[in-house]
């Protein structure tokens, strides 16, 4: 982990969570249950900066989570799936405007190795970016966000007791290293870096 060479962009990815880094920055994601209902994002020292989670199970079919800003308990956005497809997610901000339209299976050689995101960036021609994440192993231990050439992050897996949690207590799910590049807003990533866990989670199954 740290050996990927992260690059800011010259325009800005954002949503206006309030959490933009001017410099490469390391959060850890923390998913205390199977179907992610309880996870927290910390920086490095520590400290929860978002929650994302859902109030019960079965309120919404299309798995929709909400992330929520831990010092003041504000409302950045939601992600859900789109259209009630598996393979497709959409993040909007509280108002239901659209964010980011993410798709699995962009690889037809190996379900885990790719997904692709549209994100919303108002200062580029067609008003937004394309986001590749790529597994740098067969096994999406690690996966590269990319922008073009530039890697704007990258995700590691640092636990994962999915398989053994049943038998026992006070584990959690799975927990994630994510380095972001300066200039990007760590909230968009995080919407990113769920839709990816999910994937990765089922196709380990």
């Amino acid at each position: 982990m740290g050996d990927t060479v992260l690059s800011q962009l010259p325009f800005p990815i954002s949503c206006n969570s309030g959490h933009i880094s001017k410099e490469d920055t390391t959060i850890t994601f923390r998913c205390h249950d199977r179907h992610f209902r309880d996870a927290v994002a910390c920086d490095e020292s520590g400290k929860t900066l978002f929650t994302l989670g859902a109030s019960n199970l079965w309120t919404s079919w299309s798995l929709r989570r909400t992330l929520r800003s831990a010092a003041d308990d504000k409302h950045i956005l939601d992600v859900r799936q789109h259209n009630q497809k598996w393979k497709e997610w959409v993040v909007e901000d509280p108002q239901g405007r659209q964010l980011c339209l993410v798709k699995d299976g962009v690889s037809k050689i190996a379900k885990a190795t790719s997904m692709q995101a549209q994100v919303f960036a108002e200062e580029v021609v067609g008003g937004h970016v394309v986001v590749d994440m790529q597994s740098s192993d067969h096994a999406g231990s690690k996966t590269i966000f990319r922008v073009g050439e530039a890697v704007i992050a990258e995700m590691s897996i640092l636990e994962n007791n999915d398989l053994s949690f049943l038998g026992k207590r006070g584990l959690e799910r799975s927990a994630w290293s994510i380095r972001i590049a300066g200039g990007i807003d760590i909230a968009i990533i995080l919407a990113l870096a769920y839709c990816r866990a999910l994937v990765l989670h089922a196709w380990r199954r």
